[in-house]
């Protein structure tokens, strides 16, 4: 149970538990509280110190599904992209948006291999609903369905220019 203002608070995954630092001179870089589900709660003073314009509260369950999907994904697709093709020459005829895709796959096995596993039943999930989405775009080019393959883009292009709008 915590019930001070610690300078900094980590959480050991391999023993399950949470190490605090007690500030000795006063100066509270992190507060703490407590989630309406009673978990820990210190990482919004961290973030108002930062200036971030936007602090979002979620559940752990929550957490898992975004960052299986806008992180881990990310890099498992990168991963897999360039693992796909062992052709060596292929350097020699990348553009920016290959690079731009694939720069995230010069990777810290270590690091990732752990956050992989640490959420793993979220990131198959996502993994799949990749799958069946790039399968959409398979099947419109198999079937010659022009059609299909354009709304997907329509799609995608509509869906990232939100991105663009929250800046």
């Amino acid at each position: 149970h915590l019930d001070a203002e610690f300078a900094c608070v980590l959480y050991d995954g391999a023993a399950g538990r949470l190490v605090a630092a007690r500030d000795p001179i006063g100066i509270r870089p992190l507060f703490y509280g407590y989630a309406a589900s009673g978990a820990v709660a210190f990482a919004r003073g961290l973030g108002q110190a930062l200036g971030f314009a936007r602090i979002s509260v979620l559940s752990c369950e929550e957490h898992d599904k975004v960052i299986g999907y806008v992180s881990q994904l990310t890099h498992a697709i990168a991963v897999s992209l360039m693992n796909a093709n062992a052709d060596e020459h292929l350097v020699d005829y990348t553009g920016d948006s290959f690079r731009d895709l694939t720069r995230i796959a010069n990777i810290n096995e270590t690091l990732w291999s752990e956050l992989f596993f640490a959420n793993k039943s979220a990131l198959i999930e996502e993994i799949g609903q990749f799958e069946r989405s790039l399968n959409d775009v398979k099947r419109a080019l198999e079937t010659g369905d022009e059609a299909a393959l354009k709304a997907l883009m329509r799609q995608s292009a509509a869906r990232r220019r939100l991105f663009e709008k929250n800046k």
